[in-house]
């Protein structure tokens, strides 16, 4: 694991602290190592019978929108049953057509803001470095009052 880990990220020291995780790691008596995935699904139910929140559309933790949207998602179901209370299958139909687009574009913005935690390339970590490197800057200039 260590030799596939240093490999995937040679190139990406970020001053140190890369070489430092990877030389702790082959130290490591265990070490456990895991992914991160979405969940993309045709269909978010069958019959009478519907998934909400993680388990329909599992964003990943990079979202930052799991609970909010487990939350918009009940409200949803919630008004797409009451609005049509003598048909389930077009209340869940409904249900569906609205959360769709809300959860395609944070699936989606999940994976640039994953590249902010866990940039995939040199590039990308060069990139992110700079742009925050900009942020910083806005964000002092912001404080003691000056335009950036």
């Amino acid at each position: 694991m260590g030799r596939h880990l240093a490999g995937r990220f040679a190139g990406l020291d970020a001053g140190g602290i890369v070489t430092q995780a990877l030389a702790d790691l082959r130290r490591a008596p265990e070490a456990l190592f895991d992914s991160v995935h979405q969940v993309r699904m045709p269909r978010w139910h069958r019959d009478r019978v519907v998934l909400i929140g993680d388990a329909a559309w599992c964003m990943t933790l990079f979202s930052g929108m799991g609970a909010s949207s487990g939350m918009i998602g009940a409200v949803a179901l919630g008004d797409a049953l009451a609005g049509s209370p003598r048909s389930i299958e077009s209340a869940l139909d409904a249900y569906e057509q609205e959360m769709r687009p809300l959860i395609r574009k944070h699936q989606a913005l999940a994976y640039v803001k994953a590249q902010l935690f866990v940039p995939s390339n040199g590039a990308v970590a060069l990139l992110r470095a700079a742009l925050l490197k900009v942020v910083s800057r806005c964000r002092l200039h912001a404080w003691i009052g000056q335009p950036s």
